[in-house]
């Protein structure tokens, strides 16, 4: 098998992609297995790819938003902490965005 393309993609997308492999009875792998239930045990926004389009609508990088929407942050610091790898620091109104759209977007768990 080739690789084909890769790039970064949530939780939700991880657990939405062997789902349709378990529907379509295609046997998952051991490995396959272990990662169901690392998602499974903390995919915290059902709706990860929908928050990631909202988050890079708003500046976020692409990598940067994945990460928010694995993390879901709740406070300020905890933002901070995810863009403490990035030269310059964001600004308050910028945070308080970041948490408003990750709150709306993820208010609900898949299990």
């Amino acid at each position: 098998m080739k690789l084909k393309e890769a790039r970064n993609i949530p939780y939700s997308t991880v657990m939405k992609v062997l789902k349709e492999l378990e529907s379509k009875e295609v046997g998952l792998s051991q490995l396959a297995l272990r990662v169901k239930d690392y998602v499974r045990r903390f995919n915290k926004c059902a709706r990860g790819e929908e928050l990631v389009k909202a988050l890079t609508e708003l500046g976020v990088d692409e990598a940067t938003a994945v990460m928010i929407a694995n993390i879901v942050p709740e406070t300020p610091d905890e933002v901070r902490v995810i863009y403490d790898r990035k030269p310059e620091p964001l600004d308050e109104e910028t945070i308080k965005k970041i948490l408003d759209i990750t709150a709306s977007y993820c208010v609900e768990r898949e299990e």
